[in-house]
């Protein structure tokens, strides 16, 4: 089965973004993803969007196309990259000059990090120290396992010591950083196997770890031979187990958990991810995420040199992410962390069961951060729901005091801007009344009479003069009372907006334009008026 891509609105063909999305770039850290897809085999357990047997030439090319295209549309000079991740596939089947090139044409900060994956038959002194020359600074090497009858379950080619060797060599050709990713849970793998792994990992002195429940993926020959009964499914009490042994053996090295499956020194890219930075992916099928706005390739690197080689955006299609989404990556993504997720004050009460059932740290609650314990560690998506859904009642609640609060407040300047106008629709007709008086002197006194009519016209007219100014500024009142009322919807909608609450959110934004009409109907009113 082929990898899927997500459901999403037509991406535009130049890649354009909206001006928002632009507006915030800059106010967090910028990442960029290179996805190469190409392997030497494909493993039993992978549903990567990668490609066996496949030529690469022209590659490079396509991508560092898809990259002059990313300037264009982040305004010609994109931030510096804080990080770049060379991911796949296997990146370093490219040669070294390749990955060298494509590197080179990322502008990055000076300190940046930039890590590439490889598998360990993949590299050799030559190569790593030729990729380190380049500037890759951190590299991240598939161990899976030490033992060989689980590699061999998952169908990888490595041997048994080959990751441990291959760490060891990164590390004499100078990278900063090495991480060896372990995966457990495989069928067939003992208790003893584990601790094996564990330790051949520890042993070869890197300074990051990942370790990850082995899944079964749909399509996958793995998924196959479950399905058909030559495998056992996985156990989750198994999983639960290995995860603990792993925390204590990594901790006790040293490597202190900073993401749910990740122990020791941070990767500042993925930390990027789980804290809904910018990054944009380059190469077939790599996500991309930009204010708010995310987007993703077509899947096939044929199709995909097609678009950027003609300067088109590859973008198969988008999203552009809500409030209430952004809230919901934000707990789903923030909870895996260490440093836990900040919760606003309403919503650390309502969190206070799951520190009661051991999942989440109390006195970092009572800080008003939600920190995974190590139970809580194991029923991560189970907490995330938790919060989501008392973060969810916090905002209906929230939604319907504010909406009291502008509705009292749209409300009070109706009804100003209703008794302004009766104010100046009165004083409009006695100025009328009183002009009208003064025409009725001109007719009704001859002209021996001249002076006494000229005093009562011009009183007449000073009356006019002063009951239309009244008019004029009880409409310039009403006026001002319809703008505040505009401006306080408007506030509500922008609320509503923030809180998940569309049709509030529409609501009030009609009910802004409407204040609005009045307020200019009540300055030609006012003008009208005017002496």
């Amino acid at each position: 089965m082929s990898p899927q891509l997500p459901d999403g609105e037509r991406a535009p063909r130049d890649g354009a973004l909206p001006d928002a999305a632009i507006a915030a770039l800059g106010t967090r850290p910028f990442g960029v993803y290179v996805h190469v897809p190409f392997c030497a085999s494909r493993c039993g357990y992978c549903d990567f969007n990668t490609y066996v047997g496949l030529s690469a030439d022209g590659f490079v090319d396509a991508v560092i196309a898809e990259w002059r295209l990313a300037e264009r549309v982040l305004g010609g000079a994109p931030p510096p990259a804080a990080t770049v991740f060379f991911g796949g596939g296997t990146p370093t089947l490219l040669p070294p000059a390749d990955l060298a090139r494509l590197l080179g044409a990322i502008p990055r900060a000076p300190d940046a990090e930039v890590t590439i994956e490889a598998n360990p038959e993949s590299v050799d002194i030559a190569r790593l120290r030729a990729l380190r020359r380049a500037g890759f600074t951190r590299i991240s090497l598939g161990m899976q396992s030490a033992a060989p009858h689980v590699l061999a379950t998952l169908e990888r080619r490595h041997t048994a010591g080959g990751a441990v060797a291959a760490a060891r060599l990164a590390s004499e050709a100078g990278f900063e950083r090495v991480s060896l990713d372990l995966i457990y849970g495989t069928p067939g793998e003992t208790d003893g196997d584990w601790a094996a792994s564990l330790a051949a990992a520890i042993d070869a002195g890197v300074e990051h770890v990942s370790a990850y429940a082995l899944t079964v993926e749909p399509g996958t020959r793995l998924h196959a031979r479950v399905r058909s009964g030559a495998l056992s499914a996985p156990d989750d009490d198994t999983q639960a187990r290995r995860y603990r042994v792993a925390d204590a053996a990594l901790s006790a090295a040293g490597l202190r958990w900073y993401e749910i499956s990740n122990w020791g020194a941070p990767c500042a890219h993925n930390l990027g991810y789980w804290r809904s930075h910018d990054w944009w992916g380059l190469g077939p099928g790599a996500h991309s995420h930009v204010g708010g706005v995310r987007w993703w390739n077509v899947l096939r690197p044929a199709r995909y040199a097609r678009a950027t080689t003609a300067g088109d955006s590859p973008a198969a299609g988008r999203e552009r992410l809500t409030a209430e989404q952004r809230r919901t990556e934000r707990t789903l993504l923030g909870v895996r962390l260490a440093d836990g997720l900040p919760l606003d004050p309403h919503d650390c009460a309502p969190a206070e069961p799951l520190a009661g059932e051991g999942l989440l740290d109390r006195a970092a609650l009572r800080r008003g951060v939600a920190r995974l314990t190590l139970d809580g560690r194991l029923m991560a998506d189970r907490v995330a729901r938790d919060l989501l859904s008392t973060q969810h009642r916090s905002r209906a609640c929230e939604n319907q005091v504010v909406d009291d609060r502008f509705e009292r407040v749209g409300r009070g300047a109706r009804e100003a801007a209703s008794s302004a106008r009766e104010a100046g629709s009165a004083a409009h007709d006695r100025g009328n009344a009183a002009r009208e008086r003064a025409a009725e002197l001109d007719r009704a006194h001859p002209p021996h009479r001249v002076e006494d009519a000229t005093r009562r016209r011009a009183a007449a007219a000073r009356s006019a003069e002063f009951a239309h100014e009244r008019a004029s500024a009880g409409y310039e009142r009403s006026a001002a009372a319809h703008e505040r009322s505009a401006a306080a919807h408007r506030r509500a909608a922008q609320a509503a907006h923030e809180h998940g609450d569309p049709a509030g959110a529409v609501g009030h934004r009609r009910a802004a334009a409407e204040a609005e009409q009045a307020a200019l109907l009540d300055r030609r009113l006012a003008r009208d008026a005017a002496p």
